[in-house]
């Protein structure tokens, strides 16, 4: 065993990687009446944040599994806390945009524009309350929480393999991991065409706490790369290579903005959609149109005021369910 450390970049760069997903959706295409502005190009990339998370993902999840001396016994605990932990805050947050579409509904006759609101019926509803929509083909209620679906079938395929995972016989254990890497291959739009991006997290912990060694570990890296560059392009597999690169190679401090920034990510990510909207709609009636200077200026005062509701959001529903999540299970989850 190399290293049982949790690492304490893993909180601020999934902070980083939320904050570029809310300026390209607020410079972008979510919020009209600023849309285009000047700083629209530059935030242009700022969606390739998603498969940051998916790298830390990959580290994250297999690390607490060690922790917990996982085995497939404890599956079932395993997707209950995981559950606990991304859905309760999700649906209060699709809650909000349900409630958005409505009040549009009764303002203007139509939802919101662009938002692919799917109505109640039971379908939808059911395919949003289960992360499945894409095999439904509805529309989400907050349409970031496409990511929580590839979230979901991570976990339940890590939570089978990882007990594979640390077995002694090395031939076994590379041929799982290339078979892996592989399930890119496999046709698909959702967890498949991202493996690669898991597995860069995974293969970094498997190093650290001493399955893989150094030389296996960069090989492997390597070729997830190259996977990663064939399935989303050059640069989402830049952006994993350089989230693998911080989370393998990061010594320093975390200034406390950044560790900030950290523990309210998840919460700036599903609540940014209904807080932006709901900020427009209220400027908009006090400054209708705004000129170019106008724009940025309203682009960072949306994202201040999205910041701190998702502050209020972690403080009030994030961090309850987060000590909800930690309970499920008890001594179970946690024998050894």
């Amino acid at each position: 065993m190399k290293n049982d450390g949790y690492i304490g970049i893993l909180d601020p760069l999934r902070g980083i990687a939320a904050l570029a997903v809310v300026f390209f959706h607020y410079s972008g295409s979510l919020l009209p009446s600023i849309e285009p502005n000047a700083l629209t190009h530059f935030f242009s990339r700022g969606n390739l944040g998603v498969h940051a998370f998916f790298v830390i993902s990959g580290y994250v999840i297999p690390y607490s599994l060690w922790r917990a001396n996982y085995r497939l016994g404890k599956y079932g605990w395993f997707m209950l806390r995981r559950w606990a932990r991304i859905a309760p805050p999700a649906y209060l947050a699709a809650m909000a945009m349900i409630v958005l579409n409505h009040l549009s509904i009764l303002r203007s006759g139509t939802p919101i524009a662009g938002s692919g609101y799917p109505g109640l019926d039971a379908v939808p509803f059911l395919a949003n309350l289960t992360f499945t929509v894409p095999y439904f083909g509805e529309g989400w209620y907050n349409f970031v929480y496409w990511t929580l679906t590839i979230e979901f079938e991570f976990y339940l395929l890590i939570g089978l393999l990882y007990p594979l995972l640390r077995r002694d016989k090395p031939v076994k254990l590379y041929a799982l991991l290339i078979g892996m890497l592989a399930l890119v291959f496999i046709p698909g739009p959702n967890f498949f065409q991202f493996a690669p991006f898991f597995l860069l997290g995974l293969f970094i912990h498997l190093y650290r706490i001493g399955i893989l060694d150094g030389k296996a570990c960069m090989i492997l890296l390597a070729m997830a790369c190259g996977l990663a560059s064939w399935s989303e392009g050059p640069g989402a597999a830049a952006v994993g290579a350089a989230s693998a690169a911080v989370i393998f190679l990061y010594k320093a401090s975390i200034p406390h903005w950044l560790a900030w920034l950290g523990v309210i990510s998840y919460s700036l990510y599903i609540t940014h959609v209904p807080v932006g909207i709901a900020s427009e709609f209220l400027v908009k009636q006090l400054i209708p149109a705004p000129g170019e200077i106008g724009k940025v200026l309203l682009l960072f005062l949306y994202t201040f005021i999205a910041l701190m509701a998702a502050w209020g959001f972690n403080v009030l529903v994030e961090r309850p369910t987060h000590q909800l999540a930690r309970h499920i299970g008890g001594k179970r989850w946690r024998s050894k």
